[in-house]
């Protein structure tokens, strides 16, 4: 007697979803994570660039590292590897001293210092060509936007 027992079908994980915010509310984000009591604490943005053939998401990072924000351009994805070389050379550019850095086997580029959600904003609206009003996902970890949770920001 044959069984009619079937193989199941593979459990696809429904994709991530992330809260939208504009380019310009970047200072925002930054100054509540500097606030954040958490640890880790970070904002991850994630946007697609306009020039993108294939969609591939490019990561900006702000990160909390020994009491200190820091933008960080992690090198993993192939648009952010790709494009580390600009990103150094515009930093510099803006008067940012950037380090290489690695932890957990991850290489990225990190700088400190005041104004960097403004650097953030210009990585994204200069060498992207994105609007300030252009809509980018953002991932947080580590302390509490509750503009986001009621549509403020």
């Amino acid at each position: 007697m044959m069984s009619d027992i079937r193989d199941p079908l593979p459990v696809q994980e429904p994709e991530p979803t992330y809260p939208l915010i504009s380019i310009s509310d970047i200072p925002a984000v930054v100054e509540k994570l500097k606030l954040g009591l958490g640890n880790p604490r970070y904002a991850v943005l994630m946007f697609v660039p306009t020039e993108s053939q294939d969609g591939e998401h490019v990561n900006l990072q702000y990160a909390v590292e020994k009491g200190k924000v820091g933008l960080e351009w992690v090198l993993l994805g192939e648009k952010n590897i790709e494009d580390q070389d600009e990103i150094f050379i515009f930093s510099r550019g803006n008067g940012y001293e950037i380090e290489e850095c690695e932890m957990n086997s991850v290489r990225y580029l990190r700088t400190e210092g005041p104004g960097l959600d403004l650097l953030g904003m210009a990585i994204m609206t200069e060498i992207y060509q994105l609007a300030s009003s252009c809509k980018v996902k953002l991932l947080a970890e580590g302390f509490h936007l509750p503009m986001i949770e009621h549509g403020d920001l």
